[in-house]
């Protein structure tokens, strides 16, 4: 269990030891000798001894200064020094190398014994305390993550104290410039159905591998945590005459690269709040990005946006009678007066931001329900029709932006007509989704929002419509096709593993690599070698 090392220049010294002495008797397994200082400290980096047993006079190295070189490797390593010489200056420099003992020539073996069972029980000893240092600093690294979410919600309270602020990063020596600039950003998960738990740890695990990443490129500082099951609250800040750092153009900049990684697995919304100096001011910039989420449901195009200052806004006023007219429509048969009724209902309302969210919401259901009555009434018995609107307002109510509602509306209109006309079913929709893919499959900006505006559905009820009919996601399917593709080229070894990834549709290698690697269960330099003759 425990190594022993010899060191003493008469080879009759080092025999007799291990010929009298029970080492078994003290759990000493391994036993290694020296002639000499510079030999032992050569073997001592390959054999680790856990006790040295050395003589102090010795040619070309002597005990006490080999001693002191073995230190440096092996500061765990216990001492015991031999010597026939009564020298106090000797004694003086064991004692100062915290020797456990010294035992005199001739060498008495009980005596010898003694200083073993000694240096055991300080070999024990020292690894408990190993144990316990390891232990604590595990705890106390759980114990930080866990302060700094804390610390992450606690800043976003207004009735918070600068005190309990001070106390806290205090507490855990962290380097947080209290008068610098800081700013908040939320970022919003978004699910258009139920997850599991085991499926949230997921997703909040593949989000924080995300944020490692990106925030390693920059020059800011940042802390943040979880609030509730699908938000992050994210605070970075930078010294107060550095304030240039939080500008908006680095800000969206940041928020596009998580943005950009993290929607190909999961898609995210990003607000950004206002900058402030001083951290007690935080909460006002996390209020300043909620007032933005709430904004970026009337956004166009990628979901991340700055706090652009109090605006006069206000709330658009829904006719009384819109169900109405929209029921007449579809009564008549009009499907491109219908689409142009929700294109001119979308725009008037987007430009009204101070429009209550959940009101939006309920006004689009009406006009669904009416889709879902009229096609129920026509099509008794197909498909989803004639069922309950609960999964209509489910996909309502996960829907994070305007964009998307009106599209979601549009598609359903569009739907309707052309079952009305037996022009579509699901089948073809999911098959020309698969066409589609097939044929741009190259492009690294291929989405789900493209598809859909090519299908004429909103890509809530596309994505619920293809896995119903293919048991896999649109992006699952993408990346199917992808790696299949891949698979091909990389049978050719004339071509480049960089072109590859960009044939494929991937414009970070790196990032194509890793997902090759998850879906084949090699790199892709190993999946080649495999058919290289």
């Amino acid at each position: 269990m425990y190594k022993l090392l010899i060191v003493d220049d008469e080879a009759i010294t080092r025999n007799g030891i291990i010929k009298h002495v029970p080492f078994e008797k003290y759990e000493i397994t391994q036993i290694s000798q020296a002639d000499d200082g510079v030999n032992a400290l050569e073997l001592a980096k390959s054999f680790c001894p856990d006790i040295v047993l050395s003589d102090i006079k010795m040619p070309r190295m002597d005990g006490i200064t080999f001693a002191n070189e073995l230190k440096k490797l092996n500061p765990g390593c216990m001492l015991i020094f031999m010597s026939a010489y009564s020298d106090k200056e000797y004694f003086k420099k064991a004692i100062k190398l915290k020797a456990v003992s010294y035992v005199e020539k001739p060498i008495d073996i009980d005596e010898l014994e003694a200083a073993l069972k000694n240096a055991v029980e300080e070999v024990r000893r020292h690894i408990s305390r190993e144990n316990i240092s390891t232990r604590m600093d595990k705890v106390l690294e759980e114990s930080r993550g866990l302060f700094n979410n804390q610390l992450a919600l606690l800043l976003i309270k207004p009735e918070t104290s600068v005190k309990e602020i001070e106390e806290k990063i205090a507490l855990m020596n962290m380097d947080i410039p209290l008068d610098g600039s800081f700013v908040t950003l939320l970022i919003k998960i978004q699910s258009t159905s139920i997850i599991t738990p085991k499926e949230t740890e997921t997703i909040r695990e593949n989000v924080f591998e995300v944020l490692n990443e990106v925030i390693g490129t920059m020059e800011e500082r940042a802390l943040w945590a979880y609030r509730g099951n699908n938000q992050i609250v994210l605070h970075l800040f930078a010294p107060h005459n550095q304030r240039h750092r939080l500008s908006p153009e680095r800000l969206v900049h940041f928020a596009e690269q998580i943005y950009i990684r993290e929607n190909q697995v999961n898609p995210i919304s990003i607000a950004i709040g206002n900058v402030v100096s001083g951290i007690e001011q935080i909460s006002h910039s996390y209020i300043s990005a909620a007032v933005v989420l709430q904004k970026l449901f009337f956004k166009q195009g990628i979901p991340v946006d700055y706090y652009r200052g109090e605006q006069e806004e206000k709330a658009y006023t829904f006719d009384s009678n819109l169900t109405e007219q929209f029921t007449e429509l579809l009564e008549k048969g009009k499907q491109s007066e219908a689409v142009e009724f929700v294109s001119t209902l979308t725009a008037a309302v987007m430009a009204c931001t101070n429009t209550h969210i959940n009101t939006i919401k309920n006004e689009y259901y009406h006009l669904l329900c009416v889709v879902e009555k009229y096609a129920a009434s026509r099509f008794a018995g197909q498909g989803e029709h004639g069922g309950s609107n609960d999964l209509v307002w489910n996909v309502v109510a996960c829907t994070e932006s305007l964009s998307e509602l009106s599209r979601y509306l549009t598609g359903k209109i569009n739907r309707y007509f052309c079952e009305l006309h037996d022009q579509n079913n699901n089948d073809a929709i999911a098959l020309k989704i698969q066409k589609y893919i097939s044929f741009n499959y190259q492009n690294s900006a291929l989405s789900i929002e493209e598809i859909s505006d090519e299908v004429g559905m909103s890509p809530a009820y596309l994505c619920v419509l293809f896995k119903a009919q293919t048991a896999k996601t649109i992006n699952g399917w993408i990346t199917d096709v992808r790696m299949e593709k891949a698979k091909e080229l990389l049978k050719d070894g004339k071509v480049k593993i960089s072109e590859i990834a960009k044939r494929c549709g991937y414009n970070d290698s790196d990032y194509f690599a890793k997902v090759f690697k998850k879906m084949a269960d090699c790199s892709p330099s190993e999946y080649r070698k495999k058919y290289i003759i």
